[in-house]
């Protein structure tokens, strides 16, 4: 075996940062791979092996783009954990992995295909979920517009309260313009007593 002790450092590796069984199978894989393309050990290679066999990947062997992205991850783990080199594989790239939309079926396929379903029960679970979600998306753009109209409209309401105050608080009451005194002036009221003594 081309990489001999090294996957047993590998493998020990991957366990002590907690990857998975699937995850572990995969990286050893892909490294005894690139081992195996040379004939010699990941140990005596570097950066300039890591790019050629990645180039072989993509063009002869059509890798595809999350094959290709589990290559680099499984070489750049094994350089830079295992081999303490991570300038070897430090400017290599990871891909671009294309995102793809999901497959959404028209209401007579999904109606085709739920009556395709020979249990009752299955079919009718089926049959209102799929009744369920067409009627959410029938009320989540009206939703939405009420959600917005209300959000918008309840700082005016606020800010015409708080206006309201204000101009109560600002405006004296009916008993307080009685004692401002003669007028209104502010001059204050003299004592009743006051008033009939000066009459008289």
């Amino acid at each position: 075996m081309v990489m001999g002790m090294l996957r047993d450092r590998m493998e020990g590796d991957l366990k002590l940062k907690g990857f998975s069984l699937n995850t572990q199978r995969c990286y050893l894989n892909c490294a005894a791979r690139y081992a195996a393309h040379y004939g010699r050990s990941p140990v005596v290679m570097g950066e300039r092996e890591i790019r050629q066999f990645l180039i072989h990947l993509v063009k002869e062997e059509h890798a595809s783009p999350a094959t290709h992205r589990m290559f680099v991850a499984s070489l750049k783990f094994l350089y830079v954990v295992t081999l303490r080199r991570p300038g070897e594989i430090a400017r290599v790239p990871f891909p671009k992995v294309p995102r793809r939309l999901p497959v959404v079926l028209t209401g007579s396929e999904a109606e085709r295909v739920i009556a395709c379903i020979t249990s009752i029960r299955h079919r009718t679970i089926a049959a209102v979920a799929y009744g369920a979600s067409r009627s959410a998306s029938r009320r989540t753009p009206s939703a939405t517009a009420s959600r917005r109209t209300s959000s918008s409209t309840a700082p005016t309401s606020a800010t015409s309260r708080r206006s309201s105050a204000t101009r109560a608080s600002a405006r004296p009451s009916l008993h307080a313009r009685r004692d401002l005194g003669p007028a209104g002036r502010g001059e204050a009221c003299a004592p009743a007593g006051a008033v009939t003594s000066a009459r008289s």
